[in-house]
Protein backbone atom coordinates (compact mmCIF):
# COMPACT_ATOMS: atom_id res chain seq x y z
CA UNK A 1 0.00 0.00 0.00
CA UNK A 2 1.69 3.22 -0.96
CA UNK A 3 0.52 6.89 0.43
CA UNK A 4 1.60 10.00 0.08
CA UNK A 5 0.18 12.68 2.56
CA UNK A 6 0.87 16.37 2.67
CA UNK A 7 -0.74 18.45 4.58
CA UNK A 8 -2.43 21.20 2.57
CA UNK A 9 -1.89 24.24 5.20
CA UNK A 10 1.53 23.49 5.16
CA UNK A 11 1.81 24.07 1.42
CA UNK A 12 -0.77 27.05 1.29
CA UNK A 13 2.11 28.45 3.95
CA UNK A 14 5.66 27.21 2.59
CA UNK A 15 6.02 24.81 -0.30
CA UNK A 16 7.45 21.64 1.74
CA UNK A 17 10.82 20.52 -0.13
CA UNK A 18 10.47 17.50 -2.06
CA UNK A 19 10.72 14.89 0.84
CA UNK A 20 9.12 12.15 -0.71
CA UNK A 21 12.31 12.45 -3.60
CA UNK A 22 14.71 11.76 -0.76
CA UNK A 23 12.93 7.87 -0.37
CA UNK A 24 13.77 7.04 -3.65
CA UNK A 25 15.52 3.46 -3.47
CA UNK A 26 18.70 2.71 -4.86
CA UNK A 27 18.55 0.04 -7.06
CA UNK A 28 19.05 -2.88 -5.01
CA UNK A 29 17.91 -1.13 -1.55
CA UNK A 30 13.42 -0.71 -2.15
CA UNK A 31 11.57 1.59 0.63
CA UNK A 32 9.14 -0.34 2.88
CA UNK A 33 7.67 1.38 5.85
CA UNK A 34 6.69 4.95 6.88
CA UNK A 35 8.17 8.37 6.78
CA UNK A 36 6.93 10.96 8.84
CA UNK A 37 7.65 14.81 9.26
CA UNK A 38 5.38 16.80 11.64
CA UNK A 39 5.58 20.18 13.24
CA UNK A 40 4.13 20.68 16.70
CA UNK A 41 1.83 17.56 16.52
CA UNK A 42 0.31 18.32 13.59
CA UNK A 43 1.71 16.22 10.08
CA UNK A 44 3.27 18.04 7.12
CA UNK A 45 3.98 14.97 5.38
CA UNK A 46 3.64 11.40 5.65
CA UNK A 47 5.20 8.61 3.09
CA UNK A 48 3.96 4.98 3.26
CA UNK A 49 4.70 1.69 1.62
CA UNK A 50 4.19 -1.14 3.69
CA UNK A 51 4.73 -4.81 3.26
CA UNK A 52 1.30 -6.07 4.60
CA UNK A 53 -1.87 -3.70 3.64
CA UNK A 54 -3.96 -5.76 5.98
CA UNK A 55 -1.48 -5.02 9.25
CA UNK A 56 -1.17 -2.07 11.18
CA UNK A 57 1.97 0.18 10.11
CA UNK A 58 3.37 -0.67 13.96
CA UNK A 59 7.48 -1.78 13.62
CA UNK A 60 9.81 -2.92 15.97
CA UNK A 61 11.73 0.24 16.45
CA UNK A 62 15.42 -1.00 17.87
CA UNK A 63 17.38 1.29 19.89
CA UNK A 64 14.44 4.21 19.63
CA UNK A 65 13.90 1.80 22.84
CA UNK A 66 16.84 3.32 24.89
CA UNK A 67 14.96 6.89 25.09
CA UNK A 68 12.22 5.25 26.80
CA UNK A 69 14.68 3.04 28.87
CA UNK A 70 16.58 5.98 29.98
CA UNK A 71 12.73 8.28 30.96
CA UNK A 72 11.93 5.37 32.73
CA UNK A 73 14.91 5.06 34.38
CA UNK A 74 14.86 9.28 35.01
CA UNK A 75 11.45 8.70 36.17
CA UNK A 76 12.77 6.39 39.26
CA UNK A 77 15.58 8.85 39.69
CA UNK A 78 12.65 11.90 40.06
CA UNK A 79 10.59 9.25 42.97
CA UNK A 80 13.84 9.26 44.62
CA UNK A 81 14.04 5.34 44.02
CA UNK A 82 17.13 5.49 41.91
CA UNK A 83 20.54 7.75 41.62
CA UNK A 84 22.19 8.48 38.69
CA UNK A 85 25.83 7.82 40.15
CA UNK A 86 25.12 5.22 42.45
CA UNK A 87 26.32 1.95 41.27
CA UNK A 88 24.29 -0.56 39.55
CA UNK A 89 25.12 -3.41 42.01
CA UNK A 90 23.12 -1.17 44.32
CA UNK A 91 20.01 -1.82 42.61
CA UNK A 92 21.17 -5.93 41.09
CA UNK A 93 23.26 -7.22 43.99
CA UNK A 94 23.46 -10.15 41.71
CA UNK A 95 26.17 -9.02 39.59
CA UNK A 96 29.80 -10.29 39.79
CA UNK A 97 31.55 -8.06 42.77
CA UNK A 98 34.13 -7.64 40.77
CA UNK A 99 32.64 -4.73 38.80
CA UNK A 100 29.20 -4.20 40.24
CA UNK A 101 30.42 -1.33 42.49
CA UNK A 102 32.10 0.55 39.61
CA UNK A 103 29.80 1.11 37.22
CA UNK A 104 26.89 3.81 37.86
CA UNK A 105 23.80 4.33 36.01
CA UNK A 106 24.74 7.56 34.77
CA UNK A 107 27.45 5.51 33.16
CA UNK A 108 25.14 2.87 31.60
CA UNK A 109 22.89 5.72 30.03
CA UNK A 110 25.27 7.37 28.15
CA UNK A 111 27.38 4.17 27.01
CA UNK A 112 30.48 4.69 28.96
CA UNK A 113 30.14 1.50 31.38
CA UNK A 114 32.60 -0.69 29.10
CA UNK A 115 29.99 -3.11 29.14
CA UNK A 116 30.42 -4.26 25.68
CA UNK A 117 30.21 -8.16 25.31
CA UNK A 118 27.42 -10.31 26.58
CA UNK A 119 28.77 -10.83 29.58
CA UNK A 120 31.97 -10.46 31.80
CA UNK A 121 33.80 -7.33 32.88
CA UNK A 122 33.78 -4.05 31.54
CA UNK A 123 36.53 -3.63 28.85
CA UNK A 124 37.49 -0.25 29.47
CA UNK A 125 37.74 1.65 32.54
CA UNK A 126 34.24 2.65 33.56
CA UNK A 127 33.21 6.51 32.11
CA UNK A 128 36.60 6.51 30.38
CA UNK A 129 35.16 6.03 26.91
CA UNK A 130 31.77 5.69 24.64
CA UNK A 131 31.18 2.29 23.79
CA UNK A 132 27.79 1.48 22.97
CA UNK A 133 26.37 -1.08 24.79
CA UNK A 134 22.96 -3.12 24.45
CA UNK A 135 23.78 -5.26 27.09
CA UNK A 136 24.01 -1.94 29.28
CA UNK A 137 20.19 -0.87 28.69
CA UNK A 138 18.90 -4.69 29.63
CA UNK A 139 20.53 -3.53 32.43
CA UNK A 140 18.95 -0.39 33.17
CA UNK A 141 15.30 -2.38 32.59
CA UNK A 142 15.90 -4.40 35.05
CA UNK A 143 17.37 -1.90 37.53
CA UNK A 144 14.17 0.09 36.87
CA UNK A 145 12.36 -3.08 37.70
CA UNK A 146 14.16 -3.56 41.12
CA UNK A 147 13.61 0.05 42.35
CA UNK A 148 9.88 0.18 41.30
CA UNK A 149 8.96 -3.54 42.38
CA UNK A 150 7.29 -3.59 39.14
CA UNK A 151 8.20 -5.10 36.05
CA UNK A 152 9.95 -3.09 32.99
CA UNK A 153 6.70 -4.01 30.80
CA UNK A 154 4.60 -1.96 33.45
CA UNK A 155 6.78 0.94 33.65
CA UNK A 156 6.73 1.18 29.94
CA UNK A 157 3.16 1.01 29.78
CA UNK A 158 2.45 4.09 32.15
CA UNK A 159 4.43 6.22 29.95
CA UNK A 160 2.53 4.77 26.73
CA UNK A 161 -0.24 6.01 28.64
CA UNK A 162 0.69 9.18 29.76
CA UNK A 163 2.19 10.25 26.00
CA UNK A 164 -0.57 8.59 24.36
CA UNK A 165 0.53 6.26 22.68
CA UNK A 166 -1.72 3.65 21.75
CA UNK A 167 -0.47 1.05 20.08
CA UNK A 168 3.09 1.04 21.28
CA UNK A 169 3.86 -2.40 23.52
CA UNK A 170 6.43 -4.86 24.40
CA UNK A 171 7.29 -7.02 21.29
CA UNK A 172 5.23 -9.73 19.93
CA UNK A 173 2.58 -7.89 22.07
CA UNK A 174 0.93 -6.43 19.28
CA UNK A 175 0.38 -7.74 15.44
CA UNK A 176 3.01 -5.61 13.34
CA UNK A 177 4.34 -5.30 10.28
CA UNK A 178 6.64 -8.55 9.16
CA UNK A 179 10.53 -7.77 9.25
CA UNK A 180 12.85 -9.12 6.60
CA UNK A 181 16.60 -9.41 7.06
CA UNK A 182 18.85 -9.21 4.29
CA UNK A 183 22.23 -11.57 4.18
CA UNK A 184 25.17 -10.74 3.08
CA UNK A 185 24.67 -12.66 -0.21
CA UNK A 186 21.77 -10.62 -1.01
CA UNK A 187 18.81 -12.52 0.14
CA UNK A 188 16.13 -11.61 2.83
CA UNK A 189 14.90 -13.69 5.15
CA UNK A 190 12.22 -13.46 8.55
CA UNK A 191 13.36 -11.46 10.73
CA UNK A 192 11.58 -10.79 14.10
CA UNK A 193 13.42 -7.93 16.08
CA UNK A 194 15.15 -7.51 18.93
CA UNK A 195 15.68 -10.27 21.95
CA UNK A 196 15.85 -8.40 24.76
CA UNK A 197 12.69 -6.23 24.98
CA UNK A 198 14.70 -2.49 27.46
CA UNK A 199 17.64 -2.24 24.82
CA UNK A 200 15.27 -2.33 21.77
CA UNK A 201 12.42 -4.39 21.68
CA UNK A 202 9.27 -2.02 21.93
CA UNK A 203 6.85 -1.93 18.84
CA UNK A 204 5.41 1.46 18.06
CA UNK A 205 3.74 3.22 14.87
CA UNK A 206 5.23 6.87 13.77
CA UNK A 207 2.36 8.42 15.11
CA UNK A 208 3.27 7.00 18.62
CA UNK A 209 6.86 8.49 17.99
CA UNK A 210 5.48 12.02 17.40
CA UNK A 211 3.58 11.81 20.99
CA UNK A 212 6.50 10.46 22.20
CA UNK A 213 8.86 13.29 21.31
CA UNK A 214 5.99 16.33 22.24
CA UNK A 215 5.45 14.10 25.64
CA UNK A 216 9.55 13.61 26.58
CA UNK A 217 10.54 17.36 25.05
CA UNK A 218 7.20 18.64 26.35
CA UNK A 219 8.26 18.39 30.08
CA UNK A 220 5.34 15.88 30.68
CA UNK A 221 7.64 12.74 31.81
CA UNK A 222 10.49 14.08 33.65
CA UNK A 223 11.57 17.10 36.40
CA UNK A 224 13.43 19.97 34.27
CA UNK A 225 16.63 18.12 36.52
CA UNK A 226 16.08 14.83 35.36
CA UNK A 227 15.58 16.05 31.40
CA UNK A 228 18.67 18.30 31.55
CA UNK A 229 20.51 15.73 32.36
CA UNK A 230 18.99 13.55 29.57
CA UNK A 231 19.77 16.29 27.37
CA UNK A 232 23.07 17.51 28.04
CA UNK A 233 26.15 16.20 26.73
CA UNK A 234 27.93 13.41 28.56
CA UNK A 235 30.33 11.19 26.25
CA UNK A 236 30.98 11.17 22.37
CA UNK A 237 29.58 8.80 19.90
CA UNK A 238 31.65 8.30 16.57
CA UNK A 239 28.80 8.03 13.61
CA UNK A 240 28.26 8.23 9.61
CA UNK A 241 26.75 11.44 10.36
CA UNK A 242 30.31 12.79 12.14
CA UNK A 243 31.34 12.99 15.91
CA UNK A 244 27.80 13.43 17.95
CA UNK A 245 27.47 14.40 21.32
CA UNK A 246 25.53 11.64 23.62
CA UNK A 247 23.52 12.39 26.62
CA UNK A 248 21.52 9.86 28.01
CA UNK A 249 19.40 7.73 25.77
CA UNK A 250 19.76 10.14 23.15
CA UNK A 251 22.39 11.87 20.36
CA UNK A 252 22.71 15.29 20.41
CA UNK A 253 23.99 17.58 17.54
CA UNK A 254 24.12 21.52 16.86
CA UNK A 255 26.39 20.91 13.77
CA UNK A 256 25.36 23.97 11.18
CA UNK A 257 23.78 25.78 14.71
CA UNK A 258 20.83 23.42 14.56
CA UNK A 259 20.05 21.67 17.92
CA UNK A 260 19.19 18.22 17.45
CA UNK A 261 18.58 15.30 19.14
CA UNK A 262 17.90 12.24 17.90
CA UNK A 263 18.91 8.19 17.64
CA UNK A 264 18.38 5.48 15.19
CA UNK A 265 17.76 1.33 15.59
CA UNK A 266 18.89 -1.80 14.09
CA UNK A 267 17.23 -5.07 14.99
CA UNK A 268 16.85 -7.98 12.78
CA UNK A 269 14.30 -7.44 10.67
CA UNK A 270 13.66 -3.10 11.47
CA UNK A 271 15.73 -0.01 11.10
CA UNK A 272 14.58 2.96 12.29
CA UNK A 273 15.68 7.33 12.64
CA UNK A 274 14.21 9.58 14.85
CA UNK A 275 14.92 13.56 15.23
CA UNK A 276 13.63 16.29 16.98
CA UNK A 277 14.49 19.85 16.52
CA UNK A 278 13.46 21.48 19.46
CA UNK A 279 13.43 25.30 17.97
CA UNK A 280 10.58 24.27 15.83
CA UNK A 281 9.11 21.52 17.44
CA UNK A 282 9.95 19.57 14.20
CA UNK A 283 10.04 15.29 14.22
CA UNK A 284 10.77 13.27 11.36
CA UNK A 285 10.53 10.02 12.39
CA UNK A 286 11.39 6.70 9.74
CA UNK A 287 10.28 3.44 10.19
CA UNK A 288 11.52 0.22 7.82
CA UNK A 289 10.22 -3.76 7.95
CA UNK A 290 13.82 -4.27 6.38
CA UNK A 291 17.33 -4.32 8.05
CA UNK A 292 19.38 -4.11 5.03
CA UNK A 293 22.75 -5.67 5.63
CA UNK A 294 25.08 -3.94 8.73
CA UNK A 295 28.51 -4.39 6.65
CA UNK A 296 27.53 -1.41 4.18
CA UNK A 297 25.38 0.64 7.34
CA UNK A 298 25.31 3.88 4.53
CA UNK A 299 23.30 1.99 2.17
CA UNK A 300 21.30 0.32 5.00
CA UNK A 301 20.05 3.94 6.49
CA UNK A 302 20.48 5.74 2.77
CA UNK A 303 16.71 6.96 2.54
CA UNK A 304 16.85 7.91 6.25
CA UNK A 305 20.16 9.94 6.12
CA UNK A 306 18.82 11.62 2.60
CA UNK A 307 15.48 12.93 4.62
CA UNK A 308 17.02 13.85 7.11
CA UNK A 309 19.47 16.00 5.76
CA UNK A 310 16.88 17.68 3.36
CA UNK A 311 14.55 18.38 6.20
CA UNK A 312 17.71 20.07 8.27
CA UNK A 313 18.21 22.40 5.08
CA UNK A 314 15.06 23.05 5.21
CA UNK A 315 14.79 23.71 8.80
CA UNK A 316 18.00 26.06 8.19
CA UNK A 317 15.99 28.60 5.79
CA UNK A 318 15.15 31.67 6.99
CA UNK A 319 11.38 31.18 6.51
CA UNK A 320 11.47 27.48 8.20
CA UNK A 321 11.64 28.09 11.86
CA UNK A 322 8.61 31.42 11.67
CA UNK A 323 6.26 29.55 8.94
CA UNK A 324 4.28 26.10 9.31
CA UNK A 325 5.98 23.85 6.54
Amino acid sequence: MLLALISPLALAAHPLPPYTAALAPLPDRPFRGVALISRAGATLWQYQQLAAADLPPRFVIGSLTKQITAAIVLREVDAGRAQLDAPVGKYLPQLDPAWRSQVTLRQLLDHTAGLTGDAGPPSTPPGSQFAYSNRGYDLLGQVAASSSGQSYAQLAKEVFQLCGMHSAAMQDQQPRQPGLHEQEDGALLPGKGAVAIASGGIVASADDLVRWQACLHGGKLLSSASYRAMVTPSSERPHRWGTLAYGLGLQISQADGLLEYSHSGYTTGYIATLTYYPASQTSMVVLESTSWRSSDIVRAFAPHDSLRALLRQHLQAPSAISQPG
